[in-house]
């Protein structure tokens, strides 16, 4: 189940994404059991790019419970054992249905998960480390079968691979971070089943903490990055973020008196001439503004948004290759930006 935009832009300095929709796995089977107690089924999306959730690696995940509007489970920690899932105390199926909320990793940074039914995450701080997974199985009845939990990615998983394929000089990269970037969130669950049958999407709202976010850091320059043909994304072995809240994305600008304005990645870098070893940016002509303070860098900005693309949405992996082709005459770096689509269809219930 794919939905794909390529998306191209191309100038001195050429930038493009590629965007596609976790799918669905299997249900990982668990052998039954005699008795009434309550028992668990978890599945997880198959892994984005650098997302390392899975069916297979998917380890535990806590579980609230309501039945009519009262709770019925309270933050219980349901652990992997064997093909089994366990937790205690058990708990035994009402003669009423239950509605399951369920939410992976064990989350330490928000207010708490709701309550009477509520079917939230509240304030939850993202630290762009934390693959947020959830499932809801609601009307569920007295049965000995496994409770169905179908988990989806809470997060937007947004990568920033560089390169350089100009040969004839040397790009090395000191800083990499996206600019302006919502930070707090509240989350809300679906009012569906997580399953293909019932296509239940949970959703973002009470976004705020804007603020930029570091993606690469490197303390020494002796420790700067040099980029080569082949693209690569510095946060891996870095600072490893790249899991972001699902949200609108402002159009990037720049004006004299209010700098640089909306969501962007923001590049520190140097280039130096590969046969002289000179460095030729930035220089005497670069202007303040792409000058990065305290430091011999200097910074490019690329915009996070397109024609096409104007928001990160729950579940999509999100692409942006930068190449980074410093032109040889050594003319300052303007940009002219054309966009190429191309689009393939999404299956009903995604």
């Amino acid at each position: 189940m794919k939905n794909i935009f390529m998306i191209s832009m191309m100038s001195i300095l050429m930038a493009g994404m590629m965007i596609s929709s976790c799918s669905e796995s299997r249900d990982e089977q668990q052998p039954e059991s005699a008795g009434n107690a309550i028992r668990f089924n978890a599945a997880a999306p198959v892994a984005t790019r650098v997302a390392p959730t899975t069916s297979a690696t998917l380890d535990k995940f806590v579980v609230y419970a309501y039945t009519n509007g009262v709770m019925f489970m309270d933050n219980v920690l349901v652990s992997r054992q064997g093909r089994s899932w366990v937790y205690t105390p058990l708990a035994y199926w009402p003669a009423t249905p239950v509605n399951f909320y369920a939410v992976s990793p064990v989350i330490t940074n928000s207010t708490d998960v709701g309550s009477g039914g509520n079917g939230t995450i509240p304030n939850y701080n993202n630290n762009g480390q934390t693959d947020l997974l959830y499932a809801v199985s609601l009307n569920e009845y007295s049965r000995q079968a496994p409770v169905r939990l179908n988990f989806r990615h809470a997060m937007s998983d947004v990568n920033v691979m560089l390169s350089s394929e100009n040969q004839s000089v040397e790009v090395k990269v000191g800083h990499v971070s996206l600019k302006n970037i919502s930070m707090q969130g509240t989350f809300n669950f679906p009012k569906a089943s997580t399953t293909a049958e019932e296509g239940g999407a949970g959703d973002w709202t009470d976004l705020g903490k804007k603020q930029d976010l570091l993606l690469t850091y490197y303390f020494e320059e002796s420790d700067f990055a040099t980029l080569t043909d082949t693209p690569v994304n510095l946060t891996l072995d870095n600072l490893n973020v790249n899991f972001m809240l699902p949200q609108p994305l402002t159009a990037y600008s720049y004006t004299a008196t209010g700098g640089y304005i909306g969501s962007y990645i923001q590049i520190d870098c140097e280039i130096f001439d590969r046969a002289s070893g000179k460095k030729i940016w930035p220089n005497e002509d670069t202007p303040p503004s792409q000058l990065v303070a305290e430091t011999d860098l200097g910074l490019m900005a690329f915009p996070l948004t397109t024609e096409t693309v104007t928001e990160w949405k729950p579940g999509y992996s999100y692409i942006y290759n930068v190449v980074i082709d410093y032109p040889t005459d050594h003319n300052p770096i303007r940009f002219d930006v054309t966009v190429d689509e191309f689009q393939t269809g999404m299956p009903a219930g995604q």
